[in-house]
């Protein structure tokens, strides 16, 4: 229940700081791996054109999904593999 109450304005700062710091919203690791913050659908084709994202592994909760976010099934239909793994992050 803390981890519902403390997402979006978790979410928002992260948002905010993102955008005047520099901070970045997804890195890359290695050749294979790129490493980020919550699939926003504003940087999908970023990430698949760009970063050559072929396989999402998400660690979010189902309600993190819900909203702004890409789709299991989008990410289907643009030949993107997508698992989550459903994993709680404030407890």
């Amino acid at each position: 229940m803390f981890g519902r109450v403390t997402f979006y304005p978790t979410l928002l700062y992260n948002v905010f700081m993102n955008r005047v710091s520099t901070r970045r919203w997804f890195d890359r690791i290695d050749d294979n791996c790129v490493l980020g913050a919550l699939p926003f659908r504003s940087i999908t084709s970023e990430l698949i054109t760009q970063e050559k994202v072929k396989g999402v592994v998400s660690m979010n909760e189902d309600f993190e999904l819900k909203f702004w976010v890409t789709t299991p099934e989008e990410w289907q239909r643009l030949g993107v593999k997508f698992l989550q793994l459903n994993t709680a992050d404030i407890l």
